[in-house]
């Protein structure tokens, strides 16, 4: 599903109406690229499952196949939502079924909650900290490496402008302060996810 309120803000750019725009996509999400458009992976961080710390699989160490997450219920946000929808493309592609959605929030702190007292699962991305979450265990995805990209959309030669440039050596200065601190995180985009699966 394309996010249209993302490809209105794309269509600004393009009309000028503002500078730059950063934006995040998912596996098995990418947003198609423009001519007129330079996109700018920032960095890309991956996704992992959230589990209630008295769930089967939180008591054993290491990574989590979606398969074995069939008869989980879930939190995800919100219909039409990039979340809502990699939740059921990470389910269908790598576990082979349709996910049991019982929570809806854009909220990730009520996602939190949902998790820990609710006992639902969630697909969330590494520096929302789930694990330093009260109730909360998260581990890795064994099938394949889900993740997240934040994107960085200026127009194709807009970086002649020195406000822009400043701008841009702003938020590649944090990405990279980012990177630094989180170990998980990459700068740009990782060998493995140089070619998503095609939506």
């Amino acid at each position: 599903m394309l996010d249209l309120g993302r490809l209105r803000v794309l269509q600004a750019l393009v009309l000028r109406e503002i500078d730059l725009v950063l934006t995040d996509e998912y596996t098995y999400l990418p947003r198609p690229r423009r001519p007129e458009l330079n996109a700018e992976v920032l960095v890309s961080e991956p996704m992992r499952i959230a589990l209630p710390a008295g769930h089967p699989l939180a008591a054993r160490p290491g990574p989590v196949r979606m398969g074995e997450l069939a008869d989980q219920v879930w939190a995800t946000g919100h219909v039409g939502t990039n979340h809502a929808d990699l939740l059921e493309r990470t389910c269908v592609e790598l576990g082979g079924y349709r996910p049991a959605v019982r929570f809806r929030t854009n909220d990730l702190l009520v996602v939190f909650a949902v998790i820990a007292h609710g006992g639902a699962a969630a697909i969330v991305p590494d520096l929302a900290l789930a694990e330093d979450q009260a109730g909360i265990v998260v581990r890795d995805i064994a099938d394949a490496r889900v993740s997240r990209r934040m994107v960085m959309w200026t127009r194709v030669g807009a970086d002649v402008r020195p406000s822009v440039r400043a701008v841009l050596a702003a938020l590649r200065d944090s990405a990279d302060a980012l990177v630094a601190g989180r170990p998980g995180l990459v700068r740009g985009v990782p060998d493995a996810d140089s070619a998503p699966a095609a939506p």
